[in-house]
């Protein structure tokens, strides 16, 4: 589509052969790998214990051996994992990180231990309710054994200063990334929104010293480049995890009149917007910074997510917003007619896209446009 295919060319080419890429680095490194699939999960604490966090993420394939041990009613992001796991194609994980954020995801983890897919599963009880200093407490105890639980299987030992090498390693990747978010913001954007998930998406694959440079090397050269068309229609994604199953309807969007110039995701700005403090004690760090990002569906009370909607439509000037809504995703679900409300409100058009296994980019591509006359950008 334009020249940001070429910068970022060594993001994309990891996740054409992920799998091969993965075991090769398992291979160079000796390290062990353990996936997480979750947001919430502090993956500072999986580095510390010097050990190779990988975001879990769903294809757009045909899902086979899942199906025997999940309803059809099932999301289709849990159906893609446990799928990969069942069918062998993530041999190259040791372990598994699932918190409790829905009951898919929990039935899910406990299928896949049941099958001993991995040598080393955790269920992390994340809190739902976070304003009380109770569910604070509660965490808090969770993440000492978590902690705990990480060093038994790992056999090396999270002391606080591994703990903050890795803490300065991830706030440098979100901020890099942040970076080339406010890039996007505060211009006419030179890289679409699907390329910047692609990067991001190889990122979460293994996050190290080495991406550090390509990102920083990416946002250098997206300064210099020249803009993409001022008449493309600003849009804002919203949605949980978009990934590998979404990337081509995204690219559907931006093959017409539209551009996606902020998003708020679980792949996206919620994954990169909050850093860990590096001035204290790096265990109340990651307590904080976990605890104090509740921008997820799935926590209570809902306000700040909201307000947190808010603040990045009115930052980055959208003048229409794609809700991608995994379907059989409750908690995402339970919070769609009050997003769309918010942003009519801001006078921000709003076009609602139930997606499983996301396919029909025909009927997609009628419904953008259709999106994109409302708008008033045609």
């Amino acid at each position: 589509m334009n020249n940001a295919n070429e910068l970022i060319r060594p993001f994309s080419d990891f996740n054409k052969s992920i799998s091969e890429n993965m075991r090769k680095l398992k291979e160079e490194t000796g390290k062990k790998m353990i996936g997480y699939d979750c947001t919430y999960v502090p993956v500072e604490m999986i580095l510390a214990a010097d050990m190779i966090p990988v975001r879990m993420l769903s294809y757009p394939q045909t899902i086979t051996l899942a199906d025997a041990s999940l309803q059809s009613f099932s999301c289709n992001i849990c159906r893609s994992y446990l799928d990969q796991l069942l069918r062998g194609q993530l041999q190259y994980l040791d372990g598994l990180v699932t918190p409790k954020v829905c009951d898919t995801l929990q039935y899910a983890h406990d299928i896949q231990r049941r099958h001993r897919c991995v040598d080393f599963d955790y269920f992390l009880q994340l809190p739902a309710e976070t304003s009380s200093d109770a569910s604070r407490a509660w965490w808090e105890q969770e993440l000492k054994l978590f902690k705990e639980a990480l060093e038994n299987f790992s056999g090396n030992k999270i002391t606080d200063e591994k703990l903050a090498d890795a803490i300065k390693l991830m706030n440098k990747i979100r901020k890099t990334l942040r970076d080339i978010y406010r890039i996007r913001v505060e211009k006419t954007p030179a890289i679409y929104g699907y390329q910047v998930l692609e990067v991001i998406l190889a990122v979460m694959q293994a996050p190290s010293s080495d991406y550090v440079l390509k990102l920083e090397k990416l946002r250098d050269d997206l300064q210099e480049m020249e803009e993409i068309s001022r008449d493309k229609i600003r849009l804002m994604l919203i949605g949980s995890t978009i990934d590998f199953t979404e990337l081509e309807l995204l690219k559907e969007f931006e093959s017409s009149k539209g551009i996606f110039v902020t998003d708020e995701t679980c792949t996206g700005m919620r994954w990169i917007m909050k850093d860990a403090d590096t001035s204290g004690d790096p265990f109340r760090s990651i307590l904080d910074s976990n605890w104090y990002s509740g921008f997820c569906a799935a926590k209570y009370p809902s306000d700040i997510r909201f307000d947190n909607i808010k603040k990045l439509a009115e930052t980055a000037k959208v003048e229409g917003a794609v809700i991608i809504l995994e379907k059989y995703c409750d908690p995402f679900g339970f919070a769609v007619p009050d997003t769309k409300k918010l942003l009519n409100n801001m006078g921000i058009k709003t076009l609602f896209i139930e997606a499983s296994e996301v396919g029909a980019l025909g009927q997609v591509k009628t419904r953008a446009q259709a999106f994109f006359e409302m708008i008033g950008g045609v």
